[in-house]
């Protein structure tokens, strides 16, 4: 069991009328179908990925990442409703978790918010539907850590994602399962169907391409 000390929360609600992850293996995906899982596991409909969330999220980590702060509140006083606003996300309710860690691991990450009361409430609460999350690479109390931030809201208006975004979101948990990580998500069912889908496109791809080879050879 990792020790709780290694990690640093907030969490803040709100009711109203640097490097890049990649190169450390993090990724969003995997902490948002991992959450989904723990709300599956107690009969609470999954968050939907708001683009517009997303956005939010990734701005106040890459904030904190930067200027080196961790709070809900930036160092001029400014609230975190600050980066909901900057993106346009209309909402009549939203909450705010924080993490800092120097694990840079996605699992670690949603075991301390679970671990932590405040936490788990806000990630399970099914009053909450559209969801986004950033995450960011920086230094905090002078070691590297990962800055983690997940925005909630209840939109004015639900956001309904496309079948684009759909499918690229099938591709990307298929990834992240084929790197070792345990997920159960409804979207494994069209896992296979949406590979063969990509693997007879770019045969295509690839056939035009001979064709036209062979066909200039015969002009030349």
């Amino acid at each position: 069991m990792l020790k709780f000390k290694n990690v640093l929360l907030g969490s803040l609600f709100l009711i109203v009328g640097a490097l890049p992850l990649h190169a450390f293996g993090f990724s969003t995906q995997v902490v948002l179908d991992l959450i989904n899982e723990e709300r599956a596991n107690v009969g609470v409909a999954p968050l939907v990925e708001n683009p517009l969330l997303d956005q939010s999220a990734q701005n106040k980590a890459s904030d904190m990442s930067t200027r080196n702060y961790f709070s809900h509140n930036t160092p001029e006083g400014e609230l975190p409703w600050v980066f909901f606003d900057q993106v346009g996300y209309k909402y009549t309710s939203a909450a705010e978790n924080l993490a800092v860690n120097s694990i840079i691991d996605e699992e670690t990450i949603v075991e301390q918010w679970m671990n932590s009361p405040e936490h788990r409430k806000t990630l399970l609460d099914p009053k909450y539907t559209e969801t986004g999350i950033g995450a960011s690479i920086g230094v905090f109390n002078g070691k590297q850590a990962v800055y983690a931030v997940e925005h909630f809201g209840v939109p004015v208006t639900p956001y309904v994602r496309t079948q684009t975004e759909l499918v690229q979101t099938q591709i990307v948990t298929s990834v992240a399962m084929g790197q070792g990580t345990a997920l159960q998500t409804a979207l494994q069912i069209d896992k296979d169907a949406q590979i063969k889908q990509i693997l007879t496109a770019l045969i295509h791809v690839y056939s035009q391409l001979i064709s036209e080879i062979l066909s200039h050879k015969k002009l030349a």
